[in-house]
Order: C-alpha cells, then structure tokens, then sequence
C-alpha cells in the first residue's frame, strides 16, 4: 500500500502533534514539573515535514521509499500517543476534581466561541438517541430530530432531510453513498495521472444492508458492496442531536488500474465550490465553461468542500486527504437541480510501485448539512482529531469570544524558545472582516499577550496588517497589553499568531 496510507499517515500525525502540542502547553501552565519533550517533538516535526515532501506524500514513488515514510509514521504516532497520555496523566494530577472523559477529542472551534477543549467521543449525557426505523421494500429510516435519512435496501441514501427547515439534500433519482469504479490507465506516468476520460466511464456497484442497529444512542445501518476479490464495509450512522450523517468504509481494495469513487450529489445549485486549505478557502469551478475550467476536473479535497446557494450550504468533510470531482446535475429539459460531488478514494496504479493501495483501508466522510463555515469547520476539525483516553476536562486556558464574523483558533502550544509562553495562532475563516476578544483561563491571570510573525519572534515586518489592538503600540507593534480582554480585529483570511508570557 502507499498512496492512501501515505496520505492517511500525514493527516493522523498532523493531527495528532496539534493536539499533543496543546496538552503540552496545558501542562506545563498546570504543572511546574511537567517537562515537556521539546527535542523530540522537533525530531518528530521534521520527519513529517520530510515525508510530506514530492513523490513521498502522494504515495508515487517506489516500493522502498513507502516502506520507510510507513515505518515512521508508525514509530511517531506510537510515541506521540505516549506523549500524549504522559501530559493528560499530568493534568489529571494538577486537576484532581475535575470530571474525567474515558474517551474524548481535542476540538479547535465551538459554536459558542473558538476554543480548544476536551470533548467527550460519541453522544452527551441526556441527549436523545437518534431513532431507527425499518420500512417497508427493506428500507430504512435514521432520524434524530435534526437530520432524516431514508436508506435504501441496496445501501444508498435516497433521501437526506434538515428537519429545522424542511431541506430535501438529496435531489430526485439520485443515490448518495454510491460506490462507481472507474478504468484507470494513463497514457504515461501511472502513479500521478488521471485521464479526464475515465471520470465518465464509471460503473456503478451494487451494495445490500446487512444489519441495522441501535448502539449507544447512535443508529447505524451496515452496508456490504462486493467487486470481484474487493470487499467495501460501510457504516452510515446517525448520532443523538448531530446536523452530520456519518460514513465509515473498511475496504480490502485488491483491483488492478481501477479508480474509486462514492457519490455524494446535493441538492444544491452552484457554479463554484469552496475547498478547505491552510487559514481559508479555495474557489474551483463547478463545470467547464472554459478550458481553465475544464483542466479543473479532479482537485484535492483536503479536509472539507462546501457547497452553497443563497441561504443554504452543504458540506462534505473528510477524515483523510482526497482528490474529488464536482459537475451539475440537470434535469431533461436543462434545469439545475444539484451538485454531483465524487469523493476518490483509491486507485490501482503498477508504476513505479507494482502493489500500490492493495490491501485493507479504512476511510471517514460526513456531510454537513446547513453548513456554515463555521459549523463545517467544527465538524471537519471534529473528524480529523485524535480519540485519546482518560483526557481530563479542564477549561481551555486560551479562549476567543467572536463578536462579529468567524474567528478561529487554530493551534495553542508552547512557544519555540523554550521560554514557557504560551503561541495562540488565530485566523480569520469565511473570508469577511471580523472582530473577536480573548480571553484567557486561572493559569494565565494576569499575563500580556503581544503579536508576532509566525517565526514567533517580535519581527513581523512593518507592511503587515496587525489583528491586535494593542493600547501604546499605535503602529501594532511588538508592545504587550494584558491578555484578557484584548480586542482583536481582522481582515478576510488574516492571520494572526499571538504571544501570551506570564
């Protein structure tokens, strides 16, 4: 295997060194004998920087090199994990009252605000449970008060409705869930080409339901889908309270020059789609209204790609990183009636590794319905986190009151130098202007905050806008204020990376 688990292996190490990096700096605020593993956490950064780089990343070059980028994100991930239970079991000593999640996540962002905290996996105490029900043909129905979804007796989602205003996401005739399988065999260059031909010529494959259950709130229907010697498992669930329909696929991919995709159509009538990449957005044609567009056929989807008309958006987040393809759907008489969305989930190619992407993979995907980019970057950061244990549920020690537009804070961690501050990065998300107000937890009373360039060092150059409104600094610069209750101001995609010293 290569492409995916190459791919799969960034992201869960990406991923998981956030969230290590901002126990860490929890840690050492609550600890004074907390020593946090600052040499390593470099070694480790660099490996990954080095297996994210040319043909190592997308899975495209030869046998050997995959075989040691696998060998490192496995050794890495294994100790970050350790790193990772060393701080909890740090804050568990520092926070002796506080409740204790068995499992839970590290989320970036909150409806109510953008702060990192302990999230507990799966439902919350109270919550409804979301509600299967089988009818009649073999179908059956998922609901939890939010989100409606009809699956039918061969796997595929006919119908996906937002309870809160009554929005059909599944346009008429069209099957979301729907595994095709594409030829793949490029004129050159197997491993990185992708014929614009191919997308056409898909064959879709036939599923069946193969259990339903009921499980701890959640309602999940399992579906199998069989092609040839490959084997696709899917789970679709539906959680207590959630505005996501969840997928889960374990597939033993054992096809030659063959390509992989799921359909996931909407009903939503766009000409461009926003995709997720790093602090904002990217716009790509919906269609080919032109040659540029029509080069356009396959992106990278990283983490999300929102879909929106006026009033009303869907997401689709990911839990790795995938190429995908968008085109509308019309109906006969040439009206709009949706978005084919196709996620890529595997390939087959012989060269220049013969075996590339044999063998079992498991892969996640959500889609988000009235999907803010706030909410679709909630739910995106929500899929993508680590599931760790016996996590503490302590108060973020650094929190962002938005006032007006979407303000996220994406990274906590202690800074470079060794120095015990604490590095807040923060940006601007949906590409408007934005104002917001830190605040800071028990830990950091009293402490002043001052902004800096990203290299975390007072030098952030003179032609730079400033997010902090720092009092005394009428040019934003390096003076500090007190960091609670500072303002912070933001242009589209601004970002800011904010030094808080105790």
């Amino acid at each position: 295997t290569s492409q995916q688990d190459m791919k799969r292996g960034c992201r869960q190490e990406e991923s998981l060194l956030r969230t290590v990096e901002y126990l860490g700096a929890a840690a050492m605020l609550a600890d004074p004998d907390y020593a946090y593993p600052r040499e390593e956490m470099d070694r480790i950064w660099k490996t990954l920087l080095l297996n994210q780089f040319h043909d190592i990343l997308p899975g495209s070059s030869i046998a050997w090199v995959h075989r040691e980028a696998r060998g490192d994100y496995a050794r890495d991930l294994a100790r970050l994990a350790a790193i990772a239970e060393e701080a909890c079991a740090a804050l568990r000593g520092a926070h002796p009252d506080v409740d204790v999640l068995e499992q839970a996540r590290i989320s970036q962002y909150r409806r109510d605000g953008a702060a990192w905290a302990p999230r507990r996996d799966g439902p919350e105490p109270g919550e409804s449970p979301a509600s299967v029900e089988r009818l009649d043909g073999g179908r059956v129905r998922l609901a939890n008060g939010v989100l409606t979804a009809v699956i039918e007796p061969d796997g595929t989602v006919s119908s996906l409705v937002d309870e809160r205003c009554g929005r059909e996401m599944v346009p008429a005739g069209a099957r979301l869930g729907r595994y095709e399988l594409l030829r793949d065999e490029p004129a050159v260059w197997d491993a990185w080409e992708i014929e614009r031909d191919a997308l056409l010529m898909a064959d879709a494959l036939d599923g069946g339901i193969v259990g339903v259950t009921a499980d701890g709130g959640a309602a999940k229907v399992a579906v199998r889908t069989v092609s040839g010697d490959t084997v696709i498992d899917t789970t679709i669930g539906l959680n207590p309270g959630s505005d996501r329909l969840d997928f889960h696929a374990d597939i033993d991919w054992r096809a030659c020059e063959r390509f992989l995709k799921v359909d996931l159509p909407v009903s939503i009538v766009a000409d461009r789609a926003q995709y997720d990449c790093q602090y904002g957005l990217v716009e790509r044609p919906i269609g080919g209204n032109s040659a540029s567009d029509e080069a356009k056929y396959e992106s990278c989807t990283n983490r999300f790609v929102r879909l929106r008309e006026e009033g009303y958006a869907v997401a689709v987040v990911n839990g790795s990183i995938y190429g995908s393809d968008a085109a509308p759907i019309r109906s006969a008489d040439g009206r709009g009636d949706g978005t084919m969305f196709r996620l890529s989930l595997l390939s087959a190619p012989v060269y220049p590794d013969p075996r590339t992407d044999l063998g079992r993979h498991g892969f996640d995907w959500s889609v988000v319905a009235g999907a803010s980019v706030g909410r679709t970057i909630e739910a995106a950061c929500a899929l993508n986190a680590p599931v760790l244990r016996d996590v503490p549920a302590i108060d973020p020690p650094v929190r962002v009151e938005s006032r007006e537009g979407t303000v996220v804070l994406d990274w906590i961690k202690p800074a470079d130098d060794g120095s015990g501050d604490l590095i807040a990065r923060v940006y601007e998300a949906a590409g408007g202007h934005a104002s917001a107000v830190l605040h800071v937890g028990d830990a950091l009373r009293g402490a002043r905050v001052r902004e800096t360039g990203v290299l975390e060092a007072d030098d952030l150059a003179d032609d730079l806008p400033r997010a902090l409104e720092t009092a005394g600094a009428p040019d934003g610069g390096a003076m500090a204020g007190p960091a609670e209750g500072a303002a912070l101001g933001f242009a589209p995609f601004q970002l800011a990376t904010l030094r808080i010293s105790r």
